[in-house]
């Protein structure tokens, strides 16, 4: 799991950065219903199915198939991951919410340093987790 989220760590900051300078008023309009969506919810799989589409929007927008495909896999491979207890996860979501919303600004600006940033600090987070859980905390 943690080198899947390395990897991410790398290729979702240049997507964005991508996705910025050429993202559409309508697409920035879709993702913030679909963050207003995971917001709402505390069921995870929903959480994740969302987040999921999210992500791949976004890279969607960047128009690399290449790109695309390989955070597809990344992401499909880790959706299943959980975090066991309930206030750990809670403080996640409250993260994770509060990074997609930042990822979304820097979208929203046509700010690929902003959208790249903010997308490279949300995944840096989810990494920080997957430490903690694997025992590999610093």
């Amino acid at each position: 799991m943690l080198e899947l989220t390395e990897l991410r760590r790398v290729l979702e900051p240049h997507a964005a950065a991508l996705a910025a300078a050429r993202i559409d008023d309508e697409t920035v309009e879709a993702l913030d219903r679909v963050l207003d969506e995971i917001e709402a919810t505390t069921d995870f799989e929903a959480q994740s199915r969302l987040d999921h589409e999210f992500h791949m929007a976004i890279s969607g927008v960047a128009g690399n198939e290449a790109l695309t495909s390989l955070i597809d896999v990344l992401r499909s491979r880790s959706r299943a991951y959980r975090i066991s207890d309930p206030e750990d996860a809670a403080e996640l979501k409250v993260h994770s919410d509060a990074g997609h919303r930042a990822i979304l600004r820097g979208l929203a600006a046509a700010d690929p340093v902003a959208a790249s940033a903010a997308a490279s600090a949300h995944v840096a987070y989810t990494e920080y987790w997957v430490r903690r859980y694997s025992g590999l905390e610093d």
